[in-house]
């Protein structure tokens, strides 16, 4: 029976990604979380029992994680799948990030999910399988005004995992990537702001209030108008990943329609906002062309067709046209 990883596994697509797991498949299922927040597993009916083995882990804490895949290893004798999920979010412009809270959010959306992999490769290396699935974000992709740090931590994940895979593939270790999207979801609400942009964004007076004055509420309201929950992204998640069906040509050009129309929908929705931020229309429309150039946003959109993106590849196909045609 195979073990499976997850950090990050109370809330959100964590949480969701375990129910699922539980249900589709018949691995061993370690779920790990802050100490504060594992007692959340039990109001899920995310019970401890022989599939399920919920375990106290602060990602950024090196002894915890020492320890913990010690004990797993003793108990189960290995690690044959890890899922690094857990992640944190500062919203504040460069300026106002402080090195510590800089340090904070790379330990956690970059540090610790690097040396989860450097504990656990040993043991794969040693069975010549395994795999590591990294959770990113479309913000590991493109960055936004008040996101840099965030952006920055994401930015690095996807480097190291694309060397990764190669670095691995020869022990037949595989290496993935999701970046999803926004999601409808509530997590938005647990942005953590640094001290400085917390007190920015109540600051009329401050030089930057108006990037957190816009921001803020653009991505709330892009989070609330998007129809992908954390269930409908594992769910489309694991059919990637336990069957690669094939995209044919007929869905990816009728997602290829559905998503202009929704790009087109979501200019409509946050004009305003746009044509204040920035100030002047041209450099609005301008700003939202360089986003969508940049960041491949279409592409992201027409492959779901929605505002959602979550796709799940091996990182030395980064083509789309290629990840679609694959035998």
């Amino acid at each position: 029976m195979s073990t499976i990883f997850v950090t990050g596994a109370t809330t959100g697509l964590g949480l969701a990604l375990s129910r699922l797991l539980l249900e589709h498949t018949a691995s061993v299922l370690v779920l790990t979380a802050r100490a504060s927040s594992l007692p959340r597993l039990e109001v899920e009916g995310l019970m401890a029992g022989e599939r399920i083995l919920p375990m106290a882990l602060d990602v950024t804490d090196g002894d915890q994680r020492l320890a913990v895949v010690e004990q797993v290893t003793r108990s189960h004798g290995g690690i044959d799948v890890l899922i690094n999920n857990a992640g944190v979010a500062y919203r504040s412009v460069v300026e106002h990030v402080t090195e510590e809270e800089r340090i904070e959010q790379m330990g956690v959306n970059f540090r610790g999910p690097m040396e989860l992999a450097r504990l656990i490769l040993p043991y794969m290396r040693q069975q010549r399988s395994g795999r590591i699935i990294n959770v990113s974000s479309v913000g590991g992709m493109m960055a936004m005004p008040t996101m840099a740090v965030y952006s920055a931590s994401k930015f690095a994940l996807e480097g190291a995992t694309e060397s990764l895979y190669y670095e691995v593939k020869p022990w037949g270790i595989k290496v993935s990537l999701i970046e999803p999207g926004f999601i409808h979801s509530s997590s938005f609400q647990k942005v953590h702001y640094t001290s400085l942009g917390a007190h920015a964004e109540r600051d009329p007076e401050d030089p930057y209030y108006m990037h957190y004055h816009h921001m803020t509420p653009f991505i709330e309201r892009m989070m609330d108008l998007t129809l992908a929950t954390p269930d409908a992204a594992c769910g489309l998640w694991l059919v990637f990943w336990g069957s690669f069906i094939l995209l044919g040509w007929h869905l990816k050009w009728s997602a290829i329609a559905l998503g202009a129309f929704v790009v087109a929908v979501t200019a409509l929705v946050h004009a305003p906002a746009l044509i204040s931020y920035p100030p002047t229309l041209p450099q609005s429309c301008l700003w939202m062309w360089d986003i969508l150039q940049r960041s491949n946003f279409v592409k992201n959109l027409c492959l779901l067709g929605v505002c959602f993106y979550l796709l799940h590849h091996e990182p030395g196909k980064l083509s789309l046209a290629a990840y679609l045609q694959r035998p």
